[in-house]
């Protein structure tokens, strides 16, 4: 039998692990280059290759971050979480 804290602690590493795969799954569909296209110029003028590759660029520091500070928010605050809630023994 789990007590109450553990299923707590469960939820919050199922509500991480979730968060981590919404940002991996948003990351990926940000570099689509029809995505990449619409944002860059959503007229639908053309646009240069070079221009396309530096806005790429952009979009992928951006999502890397993203990516990255979700994860580290994620652990941070199932570490907090579990220390708050340690037994003393």
């Amino acid at each position: 039998m789990y007590s109450d804290s553990e299923l707590m602690n469960d939820h919050i590493m199922a509500r991480a692990y979730a968060n981590i795969v919404k940002a991996k799954n948003e990351t990926a569909k940000s570099f689509s280059f029809q995505e990449l296209q619409r944002k860059s110029n959503p007229i639908g003028g053309a646009t240069s290759e070079t221009e396309l590759k530096a806005k790429q660029k952009v979009l992928y520091g951006r999502s890397a971050w993203n990516l990255f500070s979700t994860i580290l928010l994620s652990f941070l605050i199932c570490f907090g979480f579990n220390m708050l809630h340690v037994d003393g023994n």
